[in-house]
């Protein structure tokens, strides 16, 4: 990600992240993990959306945190949550 707008990203100032996946019986772990953070975007957090959930989750944590803030469908079998302070370094754990 980058401003879109000048040649910046030509000096290294864009947003690079890595988003990874891990399921195991009864949870799912994804992680996001900033690579180059050169560029500060607008947003600050970041909706995650988790297709495929068995049913609603129990419980959903970001590091020590627990997110209450969550939407579960149960006619397509996905949650969406939004993930506070996402430009650092973060870990989402949902349990079944």
């Amino acid at each position: 990600l980058d401003d879109g707008h000048t040649y910046a990203y030509q000096k290294n100032e864009f947003l690079r992240i890595q988003y990874t996946c891990q399921l195991s019986p009864g949870s799912i772990t994804v992680t996001s993990k900033l690579q180059n953070a050169a560029y500060k975007p607008w947003w600050t957090t970041a909706e995650l959306a988790i297709y495929n959930a068995p049913n609603a989750p129990k419980s959903i944590r970001v590091g020590d945190q627990t997110l209450t803030d969550l939407r579960y469908n149960p006619q397509s079998h996905s949650i969406t949550v939004t993930v506070p302070d996402a430009l650092k370094d973060w870990s989402l754990q949902v349990t079944y």
